[in-house]
């Protein structure tokens, strides 16, 4: 394993100064399909699947607790050996991160409180269910499950009330937290999807609220090394 994967980098105390470029690439990610207002799967598979799934269960790398779930940032030089994503972070700048979920556990009915768009994809998961609800006020509302498709990445309107529950073992997900305001709409225009907005609606997955600054991160990379503390 390449040991320079787990080396984290120090976070500039002012987080836009890290991204100095916002011009736009040219991208031909167009989606295979689009299910719905809210759930969209890219066509173009992720590049960097089988390194994050390595990443994700390493027990040298340090999770920390956020809003139910623990966190741990990835680094942007494995963010970057995915063109998708490279481009997309000139654009639009983010952290990226694997959620961890912990087993019998559930993430009741929400909608993020400051996501609207946003790109996920499942690293691995044994028994885990991913539900929304156009109604989650209601005491007894329709559900439909979203089924994610292997190595593939999903836009999210994370503004659709969602929950997620973990039956069995430890559930990873990749995740982004954008630092300037990104919509849903904004993540389709990027990818160049057309939305069908008379399809029926599907579940997002948008999972974390507030912002990964709070996270405080460090553990040991692969060869015994102290990560640096990362204060997001």
């Amino acid at each position: 394993m390449d040991a320079q994967v787990f080396q984290l980098p120090r976070v500039a105390d002012d987080w836009h100064s890290r991204y100095s470029d916002s011009g736009d690439s040219s991208h031909n990610w167009v989606s295979h399909r689009t299910d719905s207002v809210s759930h969209t799967a890219l066509k173009v598979k992720s590049t960097i699947y089988d390194l994050l799934k390595t990443i994700a269960p390493n027990k040298s790398l340090v999770y920390v607790d956020y809003y139910g779930f623990d966190v741990l940032v990835i680094p942007d030089e494995v963010i970057d050996r995915d063109e998708q994503l490279a481009a997309l972070r000139k654009k639009y700048p983010f952290i990226a991160g694997i959620t961890r979920m912990q087993p019998n556990t559930a993430y009741n009915w929400h909608k993020d409180a400051n996501r609207s768009g946003v790109v996920n994809m499942m690293i691995d998961h044994v028994n885990s269910h991913c539900l929304f609800t156009p109604e989650a006020d209601a005491r007894v509302s329709e559900i439909s499950e979203l089924n994610y498709e292997h190595k593939t990445y999903h836009i999210f309107n994370t503004q659709v009330a969602h929950m997620v529950v973990n039956l069995e073992g430890y559930r990873y997900m990749f995740t982004l937290e954008f630092s300037v305001p990104v919509t849903y709409e904004n993540l389709l225009d990027f990818f160049e999807v057309k939305n069908d907005r008379n399809a029926t609606l599907v579940n997002n997955d948008g999972l974390l609220r507030g912002s990964w600054r709070a996270c405080n991160l460090s553990g040991k990379n692969s060869d015994g090394s102290i990560k640096s503390d990362e204060g997001w």
